[in-house]
């Protein structure tokens, strides 16, 4: 019988987002890079005296962790999971208003505090909730895109299909598509769960039951549900979105860290494999992040990542190569400002040589009792992006930023890449913008005869700014695949 070896070259790796974090998804997409992957356990070997000159008798598994390397070209569309799994995914909050509406009366009742409180002994009774006609109502004065469900004790256990409808003013509602990660099997609210949507370009903030100036959106379901169903808590997302900005194809999202709450980041079961085997790593999230170039080569991308686990699985079938995948040149325009409100205004053409941008994302893994040996949930810790750059010395402002060192003034940077053309005014483009301290400045060095410096730098938040660093993409991407 003839052997299969695992080939080189038909190793892939495929990416899902995950609905709710640390639930394996299929995966959506293929990323178009390389990746090692690797499980780390630790395992403790106790000392014990037997009376003998064998060192080890007996092992035990304590813990286990996936642990990914990606490097590939920083591309427009792919740099959008790398951002949302090491940045953030958007800022968890509670709704403003959760209403439920019964059609036979109809009577409306206010849950706000019973889903809002932490804890899942009080509720919003969704029991009997009939199809078609009864509602939940949710409202905030934000735009949102996720809407993450804690069930209670009684779920819902009939067959039944939710679907959503968003407010557009005026005491109209549009259909709203969802995924909807509460169903088990075609019941819906079986199980808690996120219920994710792109936020709709037209939707409007509306009055509903005197509430004013919200946000809403609305749940129902196909088929009546259980005689007892327990709504516990409900949370929501709001935040990170492809935003539209020109007629139909250009699409802008904005990474801007929130630095006093929770920043969730999104976790992605990533699947990796040859031809011979397939291993799959859910919430998997970023540890450090890394873009780097240097001037007419292709920006490079770096992330080390960690999971959960590895689990032996198979492929997600049927995901075809991506077909819009740009590379990010290395061609920045460069700007350096004394304040935020100036960011982007000075540019220093012909100064910049080379650059690594880093951010080391302050995320980890925290082991918590769950009669499991992978890691429960995340913690997030203080962090800072790091900047690294070669500036051409020369008499165009950059001799005279060695004052700003010993200072510790703020510098106000921008990197700007621009691709090609979507539609209009609007090209593919990536901007990193940060407010930065210098940490290091180096002797002068040499390239081609010509005098170079070798600084780095470190953000630092700015209270006028309200911001410590962002990035933006504009891309052709709606929402990811």
């Amino acid at each position: 019988m003839a052997l299969t070896y695992g080939m080189r070259a038909f190793r892939k790796i495929q990416i899902g987002k995950e609905a709710t974090r640390g639930t394996a998804v299929p995966a959506t997409a293929k990323l178009i890079g390389t990746l090692g992957m690797k499980e780390t356990p630790t395992i403790v070997r106790p000392e014990e005296d037997r009376g003998s000159l064998s060192k080890n008798y007996r092992s035990t598994l304590s813990s286990v962790l996936a642990e990914m390397a990606f490097e590939g070209d920083a591309t427009f569309e792919q740099i959008l999971y790398f951002l949302l799994m090491g940045v953030t995914n958007g800022i968890g909050i509670h709704p403003e208003s959760a209403q439920y509406y019964e059609s036979t009366g109809p009577v409306w009742t206010s849950y706000l505090t019973e889903v809002t409180d932490d804890d899942l002994a009080t509720h919003m009774p969704a029991d009997g909730m009939t199809a078609t006609v009864d509602y939940i109502y949710i409202g905030l004065a934000n735009p949102f895109h996720l809407i993450r469900v804690t069930m209670g004790t009684a779920k819902n256990a009939i067959a039944s299909v939710l679907s959503a409808e968003y407010s557009k003013g005026a005491s109209v509602f549009g259909a709203l598509t969802i995924n909807d990660d509460t169903k088990v099997a075609g019941v819906t609210l079986a199980k808690s769960g996120g219920i994710t949507f792109s936020p709709p370009s037209d939707w409007a903030v509306d009055t509903v039951n005197g509430i004013a100036d919200k946000y809403w959106v609305r749940l129902k379901v196909s088929v009546t549900l259980s005689a007892t169903v327990d709504v516990a808590e409900i949370d929501l997302i709001k935040g990170v979105a492809g935003v539209q900005q020109g007629a139909t194809a250009a699409y802008l999202w904005t990474f801007s860290p929130n630095y006093t709450e929770s920043n969730h980041q999104a976790g992605f079961t990533i699947e990796f494999g040859d031809n011979v085997d397939c291993w799959e790593a859910e919430f998997s999230l970023v540890k450090q992040l890394e873009l780097s170039g240097a001037m007419r080569e292709v920006v490079k991308l770096s992330a080390d990542m960690f999971g959960r686990q590895l689990t032996e699985t198979t492929f997600t079938g049927a995901i075809t190569d991506p077909t819009e995948l740009e590379s990010i040149v290395a061609k920045p325009k460069f700007y350096l400002d004394d304040t935020g409100a100036g960011i982007g205004g000075t540019e220093k053409s012909a100064q910049l040589i080379d650059f690594t941008w880093r951010l080391p994302t302050g995320l980890v893994p925290i082991f918590a009792a769950t009669g499991e040996l992978c890691f429960a949930t995340v913690s997030e810790q203080k962090r800072a992006a790091e900047l690294e750059m070669t500036y051409a010395f020369s008499s165009d402002g950059i001799k005279t930023e060695y004052a700003k060192v010993r200072a510790q003034t703020k510098r106000f940077i921008r990197l700007s890449f621009e691709g090609t053309l979507i539609e209009g005014a609007y090209n593919k483009k990536l901007v990193l913008d940060g407010c930065f301290q210098y940490d290091d400045w180096d002797k002068l060095g040499e390239k081609d005869g010509m005098d170079i410096v070798a600084v780095k730098l470190v953000s630092v938040y700015d209270p006028d700014w309200t911001k410590e660093f962002e990035v933006a993409v504009t891309n052709k991407v709606v929402t990811l695949p």
